[in-house]
């Protein structure tokens, strides 16, 4: 996310610069949060607030079977989530099938919260 808060971002829809005082680590990636409130909500609900699958381009993962991290220039929302992509290209791709592509989208981020979760028991 570039060093952009995830929670206010996901909260505001705005684009706020983290701070590297508040940070937190969530599926191997660090995020940078802009206050110790933020830091807090992030802890509460990960998942809620970090991008789908991770950040990484989900055109790029079910069409093409590649983890491709998404970039924030091609960020987009769908369904009170952001979503990044790689490239103009997958950005419009999901675009035209976003149903079908955030379908996909949540049943992976399921799939990995039940994971973790039994991992951590």
């Amino acid at each position: 996310m570039d060093g952009y808060c995830p929670v206010e971002l996901t909260v505001n829809e705005k684009w706020v610069p983290g701070n590297p005082l508040y940070y937190a680590m969530y599926r191997g990636r660090i995020f940078r949060l802009s206050s110790e409130e933020t830091l807090d909500l992030f802890h509460q609900e990960p998942a809620r607030y970090a991008p789908i699958a991770g950040g990484d381009d989900i055109v790029m993962m079910v069409d093409r079977n590649k983890k491709v991290p998404g970039l924030r220039k091609y960020g987009g929302w769908f369904r009170d989530r952001v979503y990044l992509f790689s490239c103009p290209e997958t950005f419009e791709i999901f675009s035209a099938r976003a149903e079908y592509y955030s379908e996909i989208a949540e049943k992976y981020e399921t799939a990995l919260r039940t994971h973790f979760d039994k991992v951590q028991r």
